[in-house]
Protein backbone atom coordinates (compact mmCIF):
# COMPACT_ATOMS: atom_id res chain seq x y z
CA UNK A 1 0.00 0.00 0.00
CA UNK A 2 1.34 3.45 -0.95
CA UNK A 3 0.78 6.37 1.43
CA UNK A 4 1.36 10.00 0.42
CA UNK A 5 3.47 12.04 2.86
CA UNK A 6 4.61 15.61 3.09
CA UNK A 7 7.78 16.15 1.03
CA UNK A 8 11.02 15.66 2.97
CA UNK A 9 14.52 16.22 1.55
CA UNK A 10 17.12 13.52 2.00
CA UNK A 11 20.61 14.82 1.27
CA UNK A 12 23.33 12.42 0.14
CA UNK A 13 26.94 13.41 -0.46
CA UNK A 14 28.90 11.62 -3.18
CA UNK A 15 32.42 12.43 -4.30
CA UNK A 16 33.25 13.07 -7.96
CA UNK A 17 36.55 11.43 -8.88
CA UNK A 18 36.46 11.77 -12.68
CA UNK A 19 34.49 13.08 -15.61
CA UNK A 20 33.82 11.61 -19.02
CA UNK A 21 32.86 13.71 -22.02
CA UNK A 22 30.47 11.36 -23.80
CA UNK A 23 29.00 13.47 -26.57
CA UNK A 24 29.39 16.82 -28.25
CA UNK A 25 26.49 18.07 -30.33
CA UNK A 26 27.61 20.89 -32.61
CA UNK A 27 25.46 23.52 -34.26
CA UNK A 28 28.02 24.58 -36.85
CA UNK A 29 29.42 28.12 -36.43
CA UNK A 30 27.02 28.79 -33.55
CA UNK A 31 27.31 26.64 -30.44
CA UNK A 32 27.79 23.16 -29.03
CA UNK A 33 26.27 21.11 -26.25
CA UNK A 34 28.69 18.89 -24.36
CA UNK A 35 27.36 15.93 -22.38
CA UNK A 36 29.56 15.13 -19.38
CA UNK A 37 29.25 12.21 -16.97
CA UNK A 38 30.31 12.81 -13.36
CA UNK A 39 31.75 9.58 -11.95
CA UNK A 40 32.70 8.28 -8.50
CA UNK A 41 35.91 6.42 -7.60
CA UNK A 42 34.54 3.15 -9.01
CA UNK A 43 33.31 4.72 -12.25
CA UNK A 44 29.73 4.76 -10.97
CA UNK A 45 27.50 7.44 -12.41
CA UNK A 46 26.73 10.33 -10.05
CA UNK A 47 25.13 12.73 -12.51
CA UNK A 48 25.02 13.85 -16.13
CA UNK A 49 25.53 17.51 -17.02
CA UNK A 50 24.86 19.19 -20.36
CA UNK A 51 27.08 22.22 -20.91
CA UNK A 52 26.43 24.78 -23.64
CA UNK A 53 29.40 26.34 -25.40
CA UNK A 54 28.49 29.50 -27.27
CA UNK A 55 29.82 32.77 -28.61
CA UNK A 56 33.46 33.45 -27.69
CA UNK A 57 34.01 30.04 -26.10
CA UNK A 58 32.75 28.30 -29.24
CA UNK A 59 35.08 30.40 -31.41
CA UNK A 60 38.05 29.73 -29.10
CA UNK A 61 37.49 25.96 -29.28
CA UNK A 62 38.91 25.57 -32.80
CA UNK A 63 40.32 22.04 -33.27
CA UNK A 64 41.69 21.59 -29.73
CA UNK A 65 39.73 18.87 -27.92
CA UNK A 66 41.62 19.67 -24.70
CA UNK A 67 39.73 22.98 -24.77
CA UNK A 68 36.49 21.02 -24.23
CA UNK A 69 37.96 19.18 -21.23
CA UNK A 70 39.26 22.42 -19.72
CA UNK A 71 35.92 24.14 -20.40
CA UNK A 72 33.98 21.32 -18.70
CA UNK A 73 36.27 21.33 -15.67
CA UNK A 74 35.93 25.10 -15.31
CA UNK A 75 32.15 25.09 -15.70
CA UNK A 76 31.80 22.26 -13.17
CA UNK A 77 34.28 23.91 -10.74
CA UNK A 78 36.58 20.87 -10.86
CA UNK A 79 40.37 20.55 -11.08
CA UNK A 80 42.16 17.81 -13.03
CA UNK A 81 44.65 15.67 -11.14
CA UNK A 82 48.12 15.16 -12.55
Amino acid sequence: MQVNVQPKDIITTRTINSIEVVETIVQLNTSANVVVKLLDENGGLINVEVLTISETDYTNWGNDDQYIIDYALTQLDLVAQA
